[in-house]
C-alpha cells in the first residue's frame, strides 16, 4: 500500500508543527546558537504551518465527500448502496 506523496509531505509538515516549540525550548536550553537562529524560526513556523493547514484542509475535503446518511437501504442480507 503506496501513499501519495502530498499526504505524506501534510503529515511531516502537521509533526514539525506540533514539536517545533518544544525542540526550540530544547535547543535554547542546551545554549547552541541554533535557537537563536531567526531563519531557523521562520522556515519552522512556515513548515508548521503549511502543515496545520494541509491537515485542517484535507479532513474538511473528506467530511465533504461524504455520503448523505440517506444513500444507504437495509435488507435482510445487509446494506446496499443506491
Amino acid at each position: 500500500m503506496s501513499a501519495s506523496p502530498k499526504y505524506v509531505l501534510t503529515a511531516w509538515a502537521a509533526l514539525i508543527a506540533l514539536w517545533a516549540p518544544a525542540y526550540l525550548a530544547v535547543l535554547d536550553r542546551l545554549r547552541l546558537d541554533a535557537a537563536r537562529s531567526e531563519l531557523l524560526h521562520w522556515t519552522l513556523l512556515i513548515i508548521g504551518v503549511f502543515g496545520v493547514c494541509s491537515a485542517l484542509y484535507m479532513s474538511w475535503q473528506s467530511i465533504r465527500k461524504r455520503r448523505p446518511r440517506g444513500t444507504q437501504r437495509r435488507t435482510r442480507f445487509g446494506t446496499v448502496d443506491l
